[in-house]
């Protein structure tokens, strides 16, 4: 059977840019899962009603809902915490946005990216070189990082303990904790937030002078 080639794919970029998107992507959808984590932790309903909650609302609306939620049940700190993951998760998501619906392109080692906007019909131009889609990536999994340590910190237990001073939180009486007369007891940090990341869109945008073919018929 003959080899499929994938010549083609050089038009879309070289294999360490295609790398670097691909990773981007991928990190965007782990930022999604402690979304999804935070939220179920959060709601505390069965996964049965909770899945299609999640399934049927935009981002924009997760982060919302998120915001909202620990905002009424967590504790101050906690809540500061996970209104500053959303801040930068709504940032991850711009980022993804433009990459995963642009029209990709390789030109002299740059990342050339064709965004439409549907309420114009215009083409907005963005270059990019690789390290700062490389950037993009580390920048998101770290939002990640933050999430998941977050929800973990949040699921650990119903007892937070000497909170202005780190916030720590703890639960000692769990299933399988207690050996004879002695109770384990565990405790979880709550995470420091890493640096904000940046934003694609400021710069380097190029130009918005292009017209969509749909707009010209």
């Amino acid at each position: 059977m003959e080899e499929k080639s994938w010549d083609y794919r050089e038009a879309y970029g070289s294999k360490d840019q295609l790398h670097a998107i691909g990773a981007f992507i991928t990190a965007w959808n782990n930022v999604e899962l402690a979304m999804f984590r935070m939220l179920y932790t959060l709601l505390q309903i069965t996964p049965e009603k909770f899945s299609p909650i999640f399934s049927d609302q935009s981002n924009s609306a997760r982060l919302k809902l998120l915001r909202l939620l620990a905002s009424e049940k967590e504790h101050p700190a906690v809540s500061e915490r996970v209104d500053t993951f959303c801040k930068f998760a709504n940032i991850c998501v711009g980022n993804r946005n433009l990459i995963a619906h642009a029209m990709i392109k390789n030109k002299e080692g740059k990342v050339i990216a064709n965004k439409i906007a549907s309420s114009t019909q215009l083409y907005t131009k963005y270059e990019f070189s690789l390290e700062q889609i490389q950037n993009a990536a580390d920048e998101t999994r770290a939002v990640y990082g933050f999430g998941i340590n977050l929800y973990g910190f949040m699921n650990f237990g119903l007892q937070i303990k000497d909170i202005s001073q780190g916030a720590q939180r703890v639960r000692a009486e769990r299933p399988g904790t207690v050996k004879g007369n002695i109770i384990l007891k565990t405790v979880s940090t709550l995470p420091e937030a890493p640096t904000q990341p940046a934003a694609l869109t400021h710069p380097p945008r190029k130009s918005n002078e292009l017209k969509s073919k749909k707009s010209q018929t």
